[in-house]
């Protein structure tokens, strides 16, 4: 896939912002985390006060028809290792959501794009990719250019 690219979100993805990036692993396909930005901080004054200050709405969910743009460094593969064998890969692809006045383009979005030796169909992509394809330990052996 070409870096730089726009492309529309063919379904919707669910987004969180408040677990962290291993926790995404938890999550179902077409989930997402928004990070990046400071949505919103919590402080207390000395009489026991809570305030809550919002700067940056966190979206539930990028709909179907959303527009995405994909930055240079957007697809990456980790790898957690034991006694160096992998057994712990996942897929990722990270994009920021353009031309959406309710949606800042400040957020980033961190998708799950596969997990172990294979990806699953992107909601980015149609019904002619297939739902899942393998790409080895290194994902190379797949490439959609």
């Amino acid at each position: 896939m070409r870096r730089d690219k726009e492309l529309k979100l063919l379904r919707p993805i669910k987004v969180y912002a408040d677990i962290s990036w291993d926790d995404l692993d938890k999550k179902g396909q077409d989930s997402a985390i928004a990070y990046g930005v400071i949505a919103r901080m919590t402080s207390a004054d000395s009489n026991g006060k809570v305030t809550v200050k919002e700067y940056y709405k966190v979206p539930k969910e990028l709909p179907a028809g959303t527009i995405i743009k994909f930055a240079y460094d957007s697809f990456w593969l980790q790898k957690t290792y034991d006694f160096f064998v992998p057994y712990k890969i996942r897929y990722y692809a990270r994009f920021k959501v353009i031309n959406n006045p309710d949606i800042s383009s400040d957020w980033n979005f961190r998708y799950i794009w596969g997990r172990g030796l294979y990806l699953n169909r992107a909601p980015w992509e149609d019904n002619s990719v297939p739902e899942s394809r393998y790409v080895g330990f290194n994902g190379t052996s797949y490439s959609d250019d």
